[in-house]
């Protein structure tokens, strides 16, 4: 877990691979529920586990955006990388729990 708080995550976070080095995130926009708001930010961990690096998105996109496309890092080529997500409030006051998006192959 890289986050821990009482902000809901977005709705039916998926992440695939796309073309290259890069990662392709969709999402359901929630903002009704709960205390979220449109303008909740996005952050994604990239963790490589074999080699312990990591690469942090921190706020790539909001809550109403409903998709983003990410490009690793070049050290991440031709290995398995996990990824994670969470929400932050636009005031930094509150977070998501990180959710476990899977195992991908860059």
């Amino acid at each position: 877990i890289f986050a821990k708080g009482f902000l809901l995550n977005v709705s039916n976070l998926k992440c695939r691979k796309g073309s290259g080095s890069s990662l392709f995130l969709t999402w359901e926009d929630n903002t009704a529920q709960g205390e979220n708001k449109p303008s909740d930010d996005l952050m994604v961990v990239i963790l490589q586990e074999e080699t312990n690096e990591y690469q942090l998105f921190l706020k790539v996109a909001k809550r109403n955006d409903t998709e983003i496309a990410l490009n690793l890092a070049p050290q991440f080529i031709g290995s398995e990388v996990n990824v994670y997500a969470f929400m932050a409030a636009e005031d930094e006051n509150n977070n998501s729990t990180s959710q476990y998006l899977g195992k991908f192959m860059v």
